[in-house]
């Protein structure tokens, strides 16, 4: 059995729970395994209360998402917010780096490599990595010291002046 504050952030964090409750709240309780004394409270749930709240969360998700991808939300442009709705009404991920990563997956065509390649760093457990960046021309290097991630992108086309070998 389920109790009512268990429940709640299931419902907050489930879009397809929250369009069963808007519903059928009977049902939904029922689906969650509530417990008896909770079904009252959570029949009293308004679902329009319920949808604004889940969405000042994903809100705060996505601030956090984007202050790791900024280079791909810029890419998304102004359909940035609404791709990370239709994504999170779904998906729940505690971690942001796997949220942002997660996030990443469902927009495959405008993620900035370069991101990717550094979540899926922070996710993983290496302590060294490298990843060869075609746009622009240059290595990305990933190391873990002491739990702190440190990465520099080193451009491998600098500027130089041709010599005038015209005379």
């Amino acid at each position: 059995m389920m109790d009512l504050q268990r429940a709640i952030a299931r419902l907050l964090q489930e879009g397809s729970l929250r369009d069963e409750f808007a519903r059928n709240p009977s049902a939904a309780a029922a689906g969650l395994d509530l417990e008896p004394r909770d079904c009252a409270a959570f029949g009293r749930l308004v679902p329009e209360d319920v949808e604004f709240q889940a969405r000042v969360l994903m809100r705060k998700r996505f601030h956090a998402v984007r202050a790791l991808v900024p280079m791909t939300c810029e890419n998304l442009g102004d359909a940035a917010w609404p791709r990370f709705v239709a994504y999170a009404r779904n998906h729940s991920e505690s971690v942001v780096a796997r949220d942002a990563l997660a996030f990443c997956g469902t927009e495959a065509t405008k993620v900035s490599d370069l991101e990717r390649q550094r979540l899926e760093f922070i996710v993983a457990s290496h302590r060294f990595a490298y990843h060869w960046l075609s746009k622009p021309c240059s290595l990305q290097i990933l190391l873990r010291v002491r739990g702190k991630i440190h990465e520099r992108i080193v451009s491998l086309l600098s500027p130089v002046k041709a010599k005038d070998e015209s005379g």
